[in-house]
């Protein structure tokens, strides 16, 4: 083993040894530092490093165990790098051994070093940047398929609901990975309200009554709404029937949830107010809008002693029922005085509350409820919005679910519980968040282009980042070809297709 030791020795070239005894021994943490230490410009000082460290010696032979099959982009850069510093600069030949030893050093294969070598000469000389990258990158792996897309559009809609349904003869695991390549996309359904004709025609008029008329200067434009407050109710729930956690698998146990029936959990139901918010010019919110939120719960007292009370202690319960004697009560006693204390100093006074049409609302025109609202020289009057359209009230169009979100991340005990929580999304709501929704419900340009239906995307003009380029408008413009067309068929009952402008 000794012969055998001395004659691989005596291959390799005493250049090479000090070569590699350098980059032993200069203690840099990373290939890349090395190269940036060792330089053509430095190369020749290497002898008289070596010599100034007679005890330096490398075992760079004895810890070498198989060969990488992957080099990374590093690595071969540091290896081309290495053979250029060595070879002669005429016809770049290296000195005997020297590929062996890179190998040795990178534990590759020589072949793997002199392939290499190969391409970085060829492109050197033609005066090309070497680029060593692995070319196995988009050349290897498993060929995609080719596949017959009519298959899949011969697919009634109905049957368009899974992924195994949809097979058709090329299997389900094709159609998910025709899926994940985006030439199918996902879309979730969701039930709307069914319009009549005279549905639709109120929609429209609903819209038309809140457009300013165009001016010789300026467009059709929605109003600015300052003065409106929109009102609903909504039954706020103790939790979800499943609710999702995401939790360690080897120290956390899954949450225990129990109720004595899953179509009777605890809830609440509230009545909230909510106005447009004012913000400066600056981004400053000079008044959130935020009227209130009230539960429709009552107080009572104890008859008889249990475990938990005596008698005579005040207890909170849900109101059984809500009718329109309960809404007009809550509307004069709480909404109406909270919205007099609130309301700006400078504000005006003429206030339009808008509600939908259910039947416990009190009408327009309920006495009781216009004399209390024209106090303290208010002017405040009802409004109700068109029938099954919930995409025209700021409630129902994204306050109540962001709300909901937020109250369900407490999980209340009890009804005191669940009206501090909702109480508490409530106040801690973003004023400029609820603006975009108020910019969100100046969108209803789209029932104009749906002739007053429901069936129409909602359209997003990036709003968030509108409002960081302080570009995020007040109020929309109308074109006022579009308005000519909605009024027409509200005079004619019928619409025009090719009337309606073209979108660039």
């Amino acid at each position: 083993m000794d012969e055998v030791q001395d004659q691989e020795d005596e291959v390799i070239n005493p250049d090479i040894e000090v070569f590699i005894s350098y980059f032993e021994n200069l203690n840099i943490d990373s290939e890349f530092d090395i190269y940036q230490e060792y330089t053509s410009e430095n190369y020749g000082n290497i002898d008289e490093e070596i010599v100034a460290q007679p005890n330096l010696t490398t075992n760079f032979n004895t810890t070498i165990i198989g060969h990488k099959r992957e080099l990374s982009t590093q690595t071969r850069k540091l290896i081309v790098q290495q053979l250029s510093c060595l070879a002669k600069e005429l016809d770049r030949r290296l000195p005997w051994g020297t590929i062996k030893t890179i190998a040795l050093q990178h534990n590759t294969s020589r072949w793997t070093v002199a392939r290499l070598w190969e391409s970085a000469k060829t492109t050197m000389q033609n005066g090309i940047v070497v680029d060593v990258n692995s070319r196995k990158k988009g050349r290897v792996g498993r060929k995609p398929r080719v596949f017959d897309m009519t298959l899949l559009n011969v697919v009634p809609i109905e049957k368009k609901t899974t992924i195994r349904a949809m097979e058709r003869g090329i299997g389900h695991s094709q159609v998910y990975r025709i899926m994940k390549s985006g030439n199918i996309r996902a879309h979730t359904n969701s039930i709307k309200p069914k319009l009549s004709h005279d549905h639709k025609i109120r929609r429209l008029n609903f819209i038309l009554s809140q457009i300013i008329p165009p001016t010789i200067d300026n467009p059709p434009k929605l109003s600015l709404m300052y003065n409106v407050v929109h009102i609903d109710e909504k039954w706020f729930y103790m939790s979800r029937e499943t609710q999702r956690y995401y939790l360690f698998p080897w120290e956390e146990e899954e949450p225990y949830m129990c109720v004595n029936n899953k179509n009777f959990i605890g809830k609440v139901m509230f009545i909230a107010a909510i106005a447009r918010p004012q913000i400066s010019t600056n981004g400053e919110v000079l008044w959130d809008e935020k009227i209130g939120i009230f539960p429709f719960t009552e107080t009572y007292y104890a008859v008889r002693r249990s475990e938990n009370r005596l008698v005579g202690t005040p207890q909170l319960r849900v109101i059984p029922k809500v009718t329109r004697d309960v809404i007009r009560d809550k509307l004069i006693n709480e909404v109406l005085l909270v919205i007099r204390l609130k309301w700006p100093a400078n504000g005006v006074k003429d206030i339009w509350i808008q509600q939908d049409n259910a039947k416990p609302h009190i009408l327009t025109n309920d006495q009781a409820f216009n004399e209390e609202a024209n106090k303290d020289r208010f002017n405040i009057r009802l409004v109700c919005q068109p029938a099954f359209s919930p995409d025209m009230n700021i409630l129902d169009l994204g306050l109540f679910s962001a709300l909901q979100s937020i109250q369900f991340k407490s999980f209340p005990k009890d009804l005191k519980d669940l009206i501090k929580a909702v109480n508490d999304a409530y106040d801690t709501f973003e004023p400029k968040l609820l603006n975009y929704t108020w910019i969100q419900y100046q969108l209803c340009i789209e029932v104009l282009k749906a002739k007053g239906s429901n069936n129409y995307k909602n359209l997003h003009i990036r709003k968030q980042r509108l409002d960081r380029l302080d570009m995020l408008p007040r109020q929309l413009e109308f074109p006022p070809e579009l308005i000519d067309v909605a009024l027409q068929f509200l005079s004619h009952g019928i619409i025009n297709l090719n009337d309606l402008p073209q979108e660039d």
